[in-house]
Order: structure tokens, then sequence, then C-alpha cells
């Protein structure tokens, strides 16, 4: 991964103060591509929701793993699949038919690859 990636993520991360992403707040892959679009701060919230919900980094890091990636680079690459996946929000022909999770977890795993 990139360290500006890195530091952008973590500076994101020190400057809001916002809870993991909620079924009852952002239920829908589009939910979450609307918010990323809406503005700067709605997209920073998404990094964070993100990059702090235990069950999506524990999805993607345990599959990658599990694959026979090391802990490290799968957490490097959870970053990464973030990073793709909030460039691919601007794509306006972005359409996400499984679960954003899982999304993620096939992201991931084509980055490693």
């Amino acid at each position: 991964m990139l360290p500006q990636c890195r530091k952008f993520i973590l500076k994101i991360l020190s400057l809001y103060n916002c809870s993991a992403i909620q079924s009852s707040t952002l239920t829908l892959a589009k939910d979450i591509i609307a918010k990323v679009r809406t503005s700067i701060a709605g997209r920073d919230e998404v990094i964070k929701s993100l990059y702090t919900d235990p069950a999506i980094k524990k999805a993607v890091i345990g599959t990658l793993v599990k694959l026979g990636c090391r802990e490290e680079e799968a957490k490097d690459r959870f970053t990464d699949a973030i990073v793709s996946f909030i460039k691919a929000c601007y794509r306006p022909d972005l359409e996400i038919k499984s679960s954003l999770t899982n999304y993620l977890i096939g992201t991931a795993k084509n980055i490693w690859l």
C-alpha cells in the first residue's frame, strides 16, 4: 500500500468521531455510494466507518489469511480495498450486486493476487 494512502486514512480516522456503519443508517451499498458522492465529509465518514467496522475488517482480513496471506499484508490489502472502493464510488457506472463486505473481500483478493 502506498504510504500516502495509509497517512490519509489515519488522518481521516483522527479527524472524525463517527461510529461504524450501522444497519439502521446505511443499509445498502447504494446509500453508501451516495454518501461518498455527496460531500467530502460524507466520504470521510464512510472511510472511517468501513475501516473501523469490526465485522467487515474481520471478514476481509480473515478471508485473505485463510487463503494464505500474511496477516500484516492482509491488513494492508483491506485498506487498499477501501481506497479502491472509494475511488470506484465516483464512477457513474458502479453497481454493486453483492453485499459491500463481499465486494471488499473480492477487491482485496484481487489486489493481493
